[in-house]
């Protein structure tokens, strides 16, 4: 695929004289090879075995982090942002991990109302855990899809690898978590529930 690419990146720079129909098959050909090597890429990290590396951490630091980096994007696509973070204690879990789920979360979010919508994010403790919420809308859940999204490779999405909720559910469990999904409280939305232990950090 790299060679591939190489090879498209040369036509396009060194070939002179194409016509617009010329360039426009170079140009999707060129996407195509970015796609399939996000496709494999998500496939080779899922494949890999996670490990987590626990160490003290702030889930309210980090999740307002990755809601930054999201607010441009929001707005860009007329989506509603409302957050609420409520628990500012240590927990014991992996940075990079729970920061994984996190992005992986709200990205599935934006890209499900690309036309506009709505996006609510709280983190709230609940007796012993740290429980995260986060509800959009743009999508239309059935009862029977509730057990399917987050086995590998279902999805809804044209161009999805259905790896996604997969994978936030294995970051979950490896940190002694438990996800759900659920109808949200507004038409067309789905909300999805990250419970974390949150126990003081040793």
């Amino acid at each position: 695929l790299n060679a591939i690419n190489i090879g498209l990146q040369r036509l396009v720079m060194e070939s002179d004289n194409l016509s617009e129909e010329q360039e426009q098959l170079l140009s999707s050909m060129s996407e195509s090879v970015k796609r399939t090597e996000n496709i494999l890429s998500k496939l080779q990290r899922f494949s890999t075995p996670l490990r987590a590396e626990k160490q003290p951490m702030r889930l309210d630091t980090l999740l307002s982090q990755i809601i930054t980096l999201y607010e441009e994007v929001c707005k860009q696509q007329s989506i509603r942002l409302k957050t609420a973070i409520d628990f500012t204690e240590s927990i014991a879990g992996d940075r990079d991990l729970i920061g994984e789920m996190f992005d992986n979360l709200m990205k599935n979010s934006i890209e499900a109302q690309s036309q506009g919508g709505f996006l609510s994010v709280s983190l709230s403790a609940v007796s012993d855990q740290a429980k995260i919420r986060i509800e959009n809308g743009g999508f239309s859940l059935s009862g029977d899809m509730i057990p399917k999204m987050t086995k590998p490779y279902f999805t809804t999405k044209t161009r999805g690898t259905g790896l996604g909720l997969a994978l936030v559910k294995r970051i979950v469990e490896l940190h002694r978590g438990t996800i759900t999904i659920e109808k949200g409280k507004e038409n067309d939305s789905v909300a999805i529930e990250v419970s974390l232990p949150a126990t003081q950090p040793r």
